[in-house]
């Protein structure tokens, strides 16, 4: 497939944050303009995709004085983006429709079993005669949202196939749901029980349950199952995955777990954090000492412990005194210039802190911190642009406490061992062994909630002026059918 060549490329998260604080300053005036970025920055993105262009017009209409701040942040940050070539990664599919491809090819559609808006229309505009799309489709209303887009199809041209297929220009074939989605989750009592064994876990502790889970699984391997062939699902990756992590290694159970942490959660993030603590309030001590002594820190010797348990160094300098050799130098390479800087001074000024205290080998140690320095590495030549930008202290260290929770790692990266997913990330999968986890209620499904900025009586009136977005039950529906459809996965 060719397309017109365009300049545009997808934002970063950093600069994201940038541009639309600039636009918060210029629409409103805000005490946390900091805080306020970060908190409509999901609602911005979910606005976005959700349709192809934003009226102004829609700000005149009967909404809450905050939605009506947020569409015009939306707009102006759109267009603030598409003014420096940039476009934000929510609304790529609608750009790429813009870019109106050069010649059509026929598809064949799998996977996209609940395709969002942009998606729908994006591959209405790459689609030839005689193109296909597979989507299940059932009776039961967790069909519903599907039941629409196909709808949008067919107004768009084109033609539902149940039976057969024939060759109309172009063609939508609607399938059945899968057998055992059906079987199992939306038939009635009358009907044949699943094939597939199922057993359910009663755990009196969040810690029983990870152990037996566990020690399930490392059964399995010892009678020879593959690790590729066994997943264990859970619904919150974040709240599961530190402690499954743990007792694998105590179990001796090879884990992979590569849900986004952010960059705050490793030990360069934490040692990061400090030493912007350590340096916005002058080396006092306990603070000071924990720098030091962290693990990415090169261990002082006894004689350094010693005179500082006596003295109780306060300050910059008097910790210097105390030091000697290697690291009297890293920390005279902390001693912080007070003056505002350009931009890419402050980045070389803590790129040349991390050379001084060999921060790269030291992360090297550990695969999840290697990562993790190479992707601070690459977030800070964002943080440096545009160079001739002038910063003080302060911005400086909300860049980087910002950098702190935007940049993301791997919770456990490597190769082989038993993965550890969410429902929505193994579709596509297949296993021989699958161990669900927080079958609780409140947990699987989560209790559904309103969202803070964009409330579901605030989406009710967004959806009557075509921005569509999701409801309670739309909410509900997509839990269950990701769940749904996490049953089908195994062998």
């Amino acid at each position: 497939m060719q397309v017109q060549k365009q300049k545009s490329v997808c934002v970063s998260p950093i600069k994201a944050q940038t541009i639309l604080r600039q636009v918060l300053s210029s629409v409103s005036p805000l005490e946390d303009l900091w805080g306020t970025a970060r908190a409509w920055m999901p609602s911005i993105k979910l606005i976005l995709q959700s349709c192809s262009s934003i009226q102004s017009s829609f700000c005149n209409s009967d909404l809450s004085s905050q939605t009506h701040q947020l569409l015009a942040a939306t707009i102006q940050y759109q267009k603030s983006l598409h003014e420096h070539d940039f476009i934000d990664e929510s609304e790529l599919y609608w750009r790429a429709i813009d870019l109106a491809p050069v010649s059509r090819q026929q598809l064949l559609v799998y996977g996209y079993f609940q395709p969002q808006a942009g998606e729908l229309a994006w591959i209405n505009a790459l689609a030839a005669p005689d193109s296909i799309i597979f989507l299940p489709l059932d009776d039961a209303p967790l069909f519903r949202k599907t039941q629409a887009g196909i709808d949008w199809l067919i107004q768009a041209g084109w033609e539902r196939l149940d039976d057969q297929v024939t060759t109309p220009p172009t063609v939508l074939l609607g399938t059945p749901a899968n057998a055992s989605l059906c079987k199992t989750f939306l038939s009635n009592e009358n009907s044949e029980p699943p094939a597939k064994s199922t057993v359910a876990h009663s755990y009196g502790t969040f810690d029983a349950e990870i152990r037996g889970t566990l020690s399930k699984v490392k059964a399995l391997r010892s009678a020879g199952i593959a690790e590729k062939d066994i997943a264990i699902v859970a619904r919150d990756e974040r709240s599961y995955g530190p402690k499954l992590l743990d007792i694998a290694w105590e179990y001796d159970l090879p884990l992979r777990a590569l849900y986004a942490t952010p960059l705050l959660t490793t030990r360069l993030g934490a040692w990061l954090a400090l030493l912007l603590r350590v340096i916005e309030t002058q080396f006092p001590f306990e603070e000071t000492a924990k720098l030091l002594s962290h693990p990415l820190c090169s261990n002082p010797d006894s004689n350094f412990w010693g005179a500082a348990r006596q003295i109780h160094p306060e300050g910059f300098i008097a910790w210097r005194e105390i030091a000697a050799d290697q690291l009297a130098l890293n920390i005279s390479s902390l001693e912080r210039v007070r003056q505002t800087r350009r931009r890419d001074s402050w980045v070389e000024w803590l790129m040349a802190v991390f050379k001084t205290f060999s921060l790269r080998s030291r992360c090297a140690r550990w695969p999840r911190e290697n990562v993790a320095f190479n992707n601070l590495e690459k977030a800070l030549v964002e943080v440096s642009k545009p160079e001739n930008e002038q910063l003080s202290w302060l911005m400086f260290k909300q860049q980087m406490e910002e950098l702190l929770e935007s940049v993301t790692v791997p919770a456990q990266p490597g190769r082989g061992g038993v993965e550890l997913h969410s429902p929505a990330s193994m579709i596509g999968a297949q296993y021989a062994h699958l161990f669900v986890v927080g079958m609780a209620d409140g947990i699987l499904p989560p209790i559904v909630s309103s969202d803070p900025v964009l409330d579901f009586f605030e989406r009710a009136h967004l959806s009557n002026q075509g921005i569509h977005l999701s409801s309670p039950t739309d909410n509900f529906q997509k839990e269950a059918l990701d769940f749904y459809r996490t049953y089908a996965l195994t062998e």
